[in-house]
């Protein structure tokens, strides 16, 4: 067990509850002078009892309480997709900026955290962008932070030895930096003197863009845990010879943060414990003083926690929702990402998915309502999301447009005839009698198990048992990243997966861009048809005043590219029940996307 030995200052006592006498709705008895009479034979007088003591009732520290069904391998926000970090990092680190509740109460704001303000633009085009950081900025140890900081930091993201997977949400994710992607890929050789990045002092940053950005997409960039600082120290010391890898972030003591809470402990699928940080520029934003993450794989136990009371929301899984549906506890999260499959056609001992009418034959195989009916969620037969893309200042959801409407295949591109006539012409293509695939799925994940025996069972029916298998694999959702580790391999097939592209995105074709980047996106052969529509729709949005139209068209034209060479195949869409324990105060009374109800600046009802 690693355990940090942080010297802080943790207020014990959160509150104080005054007791004091009780009233009624008697009236009170006339006021007495003491005097002599003769008028009545005795005296009257009335005495004050003494008022009880007041009574100081210690309630401990207020810890938040909740369960995760799989861990990280790495803190090292650069290395890994997972998004376990960024739950992590959301707590315990920050970065320029964080999203909070909006004071109504309503929906979310983006303020700054390690930045002094928001981005300043510094021409009339939007190219160049100043970003003032926090004078008294600092590590947890008291190192300061400073512009180098990110210099080194957003080197070290894009260096090219290093190859990071999360690499394009520095240059790619919703602004584009000035030769960000050319350092990343030498492609042409680049130097880092003509990347976008500058220090203009000590605690002003300068980001230079390849076209014109709104305030908004800038601030959007340095929310991802990705662009958050590293400590050069530690991501030196753990480097390796050659510089193609650093353990910074294997451990908690290769690992730093700054964030509004201290990170305490880490034991590896087990338990994360972190402590409210009362110096934290934002430490008026957040109420619990401990914050306890309990890593449990399986349901069954998550929801004996939630009963017992040591955990305070639990996250019902398919086949206990209807149990649950009268419950008051009970709320309904609508989640930025669709499920889908990702299919390895970089996989050379499997052939037969690099044919195209083979992927094909899947997509229309998928029975997508009968599966979302089954896990309790949405059927999805596109891969932009129910909640993808909000325009800046907008609030129009791509699927509520004509274009996104459009794009819906009947029957949720459900048709079995198509399918086998797809599935015969691939066999043929391929010289195959009989083929087998492999579906690789989290076994914490129960949705994804119900999704993958659902298929075991109505692929073969459809393409014929005597001519197509589907294997089903489990493993732990970290192996299975580690596994695949989204560069070229055999070591799967096809497998579950999710992209959270949706409601933090500015444009609607922007849902796809962890899929353009050849060191994030899995592997997948990407068209150049397809890459090319994507960049038309990046010019588009670099436009003043936007052709929103024109941009809904794209964004449907690159749904239907994706159909058409089924890059990968959405099957259904998030939609989580949540209960909530009743000890817990939350901001929102109504889910708003990202936040969903604003747990992490709830309050502990004592």
């Amino acid at each position: 067990m690693k355990k940090r030995t942080i010297v802080t200052l943790m207020v014990a006592l959160l509150g104080v509850m005054v007791f004091a006498t009780g009233c009624t709705n008697d009236p009170a008895p006339p006021a007495v002078t003491p005097a002599e009479t003769t008028t009545a034979p005795t005296t009257t007088t009335t005495t004050t009892e003494p008022a009880p003591p007041v009574v100081e009732v210690d309630h401990g520290p207020a810890e938040y309480r909740f369960t995760m069904n799989g861990d990280t391998t790495t803190l090292n926000a650069h290395a890994t997709t997972s998004l376990i970090p960024q739950t992590i990092y959301n707590w315990t680190h920050s970065g320029l900026f964080r999203r909070a509740p909006h004071p109504d109460g309503h929906t979310s704001i983006i303020v700054p955290d390690l930045a002094a303000s928001e981005p300043i633009s510094m021409d009339a085009e939007g190219l160049v962008w100043h970003i003032p950081i926090r004078p008294y900025a600092q590590w947890h140890n008291g190192t300061p932070i400073n512009a180098h900081t990110f210099e080194y930091s957003w080197r070290m993201q894009i260096d090219p030895l290093l190859i990071n997977q999360m690499a394009n949400f520095l240059f790619g994710l919703t602004i584009e930096i000035q030769n960000g992607r050319e350092y990343f890929t030498q492609d042409p050789p680049t130097d880092w003197e003509d990347v976008g990045i500058r220090v203009v002092d000590d605690y002003t940053l300068e980001i230079i863009t390849t076209r014109p950005f709104r305030v908004e997409e800038v601030m959007t960039t340095f929310l991802d845990r990705s662009t958050f600082p590293v400590y050069e120290e530690l991501y030196e010391a753990g480097m390796n010879a050659d510089r193609t890898l650093t353990s910074f972030g294997t451990t908690l003591d290769e690992f730093m943060s700054a964030g509004p809470f201290f990170y305490v402990e880490w034991v590896p699928d087990a338990l994360h414990v972190f402590h409210r940080n009362p110096d934290h520029w934002l430490a008026h934003l957040f109420h619990y003083d401990i914050v306890t993450i309990r890593v449990v794989p399986d349901a069954g136990a998550r929801l004996q926690l939630f009963e017992l009371g040591e955990v305070d929301f639990f996250d019902v899984p398919a086949a206990m929702i209807p149990q649950f549906m009268d419950d008051p506890r009970l709320h309904r999260l609508t989640g930025v990402m669709p499920t889908h499959i990702d299919i390895n056609t970089l996989n050379d001992d499997q052939p037969i998915l690099q044919v195209r009418e083979f992927r094909r034959a899947l997509y229309f195989a998928v029975d997508r309502t009968t599966i979302a009916r089954l896990v309790n969620q949405m059927p999805a037969p596109t891969y932009i999301g129910h909640e993808a893309s909000t325009f800046l200042g907008d609030g129009t959801l791509f699927r509520n447009t004509p274009q996104g409407i459009a794009s819906i295949p009947e029957n949720n591109g459900f048709d079995p005839v198509l399918a086998r006539q797809y599935f015969d012409a691939a066999m043929e293509i391929a010289g195959e009698t009989f083929v087998t695939i492999e579906f690789m799925y989290s076994e914490a994940n129960d949705n994804d198990r119900m999704m993958a025996e659902f298929l075991e069972q109505s692929l073969p029916e459809i393409f014929g048992a005597d001519r197509f298998e589907l294997v089903l694999r489990a493993a732990p959702g970290a192996a299975i990243g580690a596994m695949r580790n989204w560069r070229e391999t055999t070591e799967w097939e096809i497998t579950s997966s999710a992209w959270g592209t949706a409601a933090q995105r500015n444009f609607p074709h922007q849902a796809f861009t962890h899929m353009i980047n050849p060191a994030s996106r899995p592997n997948t052969l990407m068209p150049d048809r397809f890459l090319e529509q994507w960049q038309h729709g990046q010019e588009l949005a670099g436009e003043i005043p936007l052709n929103i139209n024109a941009l809904y068209d794209i964004a449907a034209e690159l749904e239907q590219l994706w159909m058409y060479y089924v890059v990968n195949i959405p099957v259904f869409h998030g939609v989580t029940y949540r209960l909530y324990a009743e000890r817990l105060e939350l901001p929102f009374d109504e889910f708003v996307p990202i936040m969903n109800f604003g747990e992490m600046f709830g309050r502990i009802r004592q």
